[in-house]
């Protein structure tokens, strides 16, 4: 299927929804793991540190400022290998010729999405806005972020979709009272645990596979 157009506000993930970079996640999370002598699964790494950040102290405990500098430096390390998926930017563009308001909510900071908009042209669509995890107070599955996006460009929850990737998205959505559309990539179904996944394909509004 094809994104649908019954709606005025379209909100998108970030990881994994407009930019295919859950591999690099995984290689980032490893790396800053094992620079403390740390070694958790890739279960552990995948269910908590991708997805749950209010819960990262179960894998980690050190200055959460410390922490998010290793992440940082890391990922501007690896950051020539990320891309968008295919299609994503011309469909975002589509979507603001057709006069809709589109958003960004992602749990990464904004010290670590900045360069990456740059790099992957991201910076050349005008999102009406953008919130990132460390002006938020709870991560997803919290509505926090969307909430925010909600009363700010003033469009109510029923004339609004979510975009997104996994299965806190799906949540995050649930609990704004928003519809959902799930971007299943084949290439992110590594990345998410399969009890997710099954949830996911039940209770996604939409789902599509790609942007093209």
């Amino acid at each position: 299927m094809s994104l649908p157009t019954n709606y005025d506000l379209y909100i998108f993930d970030f990881d994994g929804t407009i930019l295919d970079t859950l591999p690099n996640w995984l290689l980032i999370y490893q790396k800053v793991f094992s620079e403390y002598g740390l070694h958790p699964s890739d279960h552990q790494i995948i269910d908590i540190a991708f997805y749950n950040h209010d819960r990262i102290n179960e894998l980690i405990t050190v200055d959460k400022e410390h922490y998010l500098e290793k992440v940082t430096r890391i990922k501007h390390e690896l950051r020539d290998q990320v891309r968008c998926f295919p299609g994503a930017i011309s469909k975002l563009m589509e979507l603001v010729s057709d006069n809709k308001k589109i958003a960004l909510c992602t749990s990464s900071f904004k010290r670590m999405i900045d360069p990456i908009t740059h790099l992957t042209g991201l910076d050349k669509v005008h999102f009406d806005q953008i919130v990132t995890g460390d002006t938020l107070k709870h991560q997803k599955p919290n509505p926090e972020g969307v909430n925010r996006i909600l009363s700010t460009l003033y469009i109510q929850p029923s004339r609004t979709l979510y975009v997104g990737d996994s299965y806190p998205d799906l949540l995050t959505a649930q609990n704004a009272g928003i519809d959902f559309l799930w971007m299943d990539f084949p290439t992110n179904k590594p990345f998410i645990l399969e009890a997710h996944y099954e949830v996911l394909k039940k209770q996604s509004k939409y789902q599509m596979t790609s942007y093209t």
